[in-house]
């Protein structure tokens, strides 16, 4: 049976993604989320990880978020794992890749106090800037799940493994704005895809219908 191992993105934290391997786990599918030590630091992230994913049989990596940076080093470390990313970051095709762009870096530099550290993720904008995203209590539920994350994990860069794209790799989009730009790059690529009506953190909103979806992607990409 296929294991989907939800990898999260590091500021929000593994809590935040329960929900989402509960419905997972009732439509029948085996289903964690891969926890970390903290604070987050990439290459601690990639051993974790690949430790987890190594310790599973016939696994799928679902990546959310930041999360989608680290996770061809993953795949590439446990021998090429299919890696369906969702509504996450792509890294670069090659080379070194920056794992937040100089945009956010720098106004993340702004947010950061006297300590280095960010605030939550929740607090970086406005509140009323996220009432689509975390409608109704789930700013409070989500607030309280995030980890506060230091200045240096978004000045970190890493190296991703020379052709990575022509891995087992499929995406699955909330709503088209928030990574227009990936999933462009996406379609150029030919890979699985699909797009649902949604924001940021619609796996968290509305975990039973992310779970179809994963699903449906997952068991495309292990037929290939």
């Amino acid at each position: 049976m296929t294991h989907l191992l939800v990898l999260p993105s590091p500021f929000l934290g593994p809590a935040a993604y329960a929900l989402l391997v509960d419905a997972l786990r009732a439509g029948g599918h085996d289903a964690s989320v891969a926890t970390y030590a903290e604070p987050p630091a990439a290459a601690a992230l990639v051993d974790a990880w690949s430790s987890a994913a190594a310790g599973l049989d016939e696994v799928v990596l679902v990546p959310h978020s930041n999360a989608g940076h680290l996770a061809p080093l993953v795949s590439d470390r446990c021998g090429g794992l299919p890696v369906v990313f969702m509504d996450a970051a792509l890294p670069a095709p090659s080379g070194t890749s920056p794992l937040v762009p100089a945009g956010l870096r720098s106004h993340l530099a702004d947010l950061a106090d006297r300590d280095g550290m960010l605030p939550r993720w929740t607090r970086w904008w406005p509140r009323d800037d996220l009432e689509d995203v975390l409608p109704g209590d789930w700013f409070d539920r989500i607030d309280v799940l995030a980890p506060q994350v230091p200045l240096d994990y978004v000045d970190a860069a890493v190296d991703v493994p020379d052709g990575w794209e022509d891995g087992h790799c499929a995406y699955l989009a909330f709503g088209a704005e928030t990574y227009a730009e990936e999933l462009a790059r996406v379609r150029q690529l030919g890979w699985p895809h699909q797009v649902v009506a949604g924001r940021h953190l619609h796996c968290v909103v509305a975990p039973g219908e992310t779970a179809t979806e994963l699903r449906a992607l997952s068991e495309e990409l292990r037929g290939r």
